[in-house]
C-alpha cells in the first residue's frame, strides 16, 4: 500500500531492534495508532500489534506496518 507519512530513521531502527530481541514481538507488525487529542492535534502512538479486520499494511524498508483504516485518514501529511 502506498503511505503518506513517514518513520525517522531512528524509530525504524528501534522498531527492528524490540522486534528482534522481544520474541514476542518476532512474528507482531509494528501498529501506528492515535492516542488522544490535546489542544495542540493529535498524540500518536506506536505499538506491536497482530492484524485485524479493516487495518491497512504497509511497509517501511522491511518492517511491516498496520494502521487501522479510520486512524490513517489522520495521520495523513
Amino acid at each position: 500500500m502506498e503511505h503518506e507519512f513517514i518513520l525517522t530513521d531512528a524509530a525504524l531502527l528501534k522498531a527492528r531492534d524490540l522486534k528482534e530481541n522481544t520474541e514476542a514481538y518476532h512474528d507482531l507488525p509494528l501498529r501506528l495508532y492515535i492516542e488522544g487529542k490535546g489542544c495542540d492535534g493529535f498524540y500518536y502512538g506506536v505499538s506491536f500489534d497482530a492484524k485485524e479486520a479493516g487495518d491497512l499494511e504497509f511497509e517501511f524498508e522491511g518492517l511491516r506496518c498496520i494502521i487501522d483504516e479510520r486512524a490513517h485518514i489522520f495521520c495523513k501529511g
